[in-house]
Formats: structure tokens, sequence, C-alpha cells
């Protein structure tokens, strides 16, 4: 049982779990076209990673999945991903960035204020 074992028993053996996770690192990097062309094709990070995890091909938790994404991927096109996303949501199909004003309409903020309405 976990909670009979000392504090450095426990701390050892999650360490030489983080060791087994650190080893996807040639995993991902293997994978890397194909984690690439998917979040080209919009999947997100999570459905990448649940697939690959279920699959048996990755062993790592989903947060040094995405550690290991972000820094061995080309990140312009996992920013084309959520640029297409975020055009999608909008139903902006130029593929240029809607004004801030027209996401809220509502809204606009001035860094000075007026004191007139502070009274």
């Amino acid at each position: 049982m976990a909670m009979n074992k000392s504090l450095s028993e426990r701390l050892a053996l999650s360490v030489r779990h983080d060791e087994k996770a650190r080893q996807s690192f040639p995993d991902v990097i293997a994978l890397r076209p194909e984690i690439e062309q998917a979040l080209n094709d919009g999947w997100t990070r999570r459905q990448i990673w649940e697939l690959l995890h279920t699959e048996g091909k990755i062993k790592c938790t989903y947060q040094w999945f995405v550690t290991l994404v972000n820094r061995h991927t080309n990140n312009k096109q996992c920013n084309t991903s959520f640029q297409r996303k975020k055009n999608l949501r909008s139903g902006d199909n130029a593929g240029s960035s809607p004004s801030i004003q027209s996401e809220n309409p509502g809204f606009s903020f001035q860094s000075t204020f007026n004191k007139e309405e502070l009274i």
C-alpha cells in the first residue's frame, strides 16, 4: 500500500515513472511528421495524444507530450491549425483575423480614465 511507504520511497517510485515517461522523446520524434500533419489537418494535441496513448505508441503524460510537440515541431504549422479553427469559429474564410470590435461589439478598452465617470 502506498501509504505505508516513506516519502523517500514514494519519490523514488515517482522519479522512475517520470524517467519512463521521458523515454517517449524518441517516440514523439519518430512520429513527428504524422503529428505535424494531424495538427495541420486541424486535430488538437489532446486528440492526437489520446489516440497515440491508446494505441500504445507513446506512454508519456499529456503534459509531457505537449511539451515535446511544442519544442520539436514546426510551430508555424501548429499556429496554422489554431488560426484555421479560429477563422472557422468566427465565420471568416478569407484567412485574415477579424477585428477586435467585431468580436466584442459591446466592449471598448480605454487605457485612460474619465474623471467624470469616477465621481
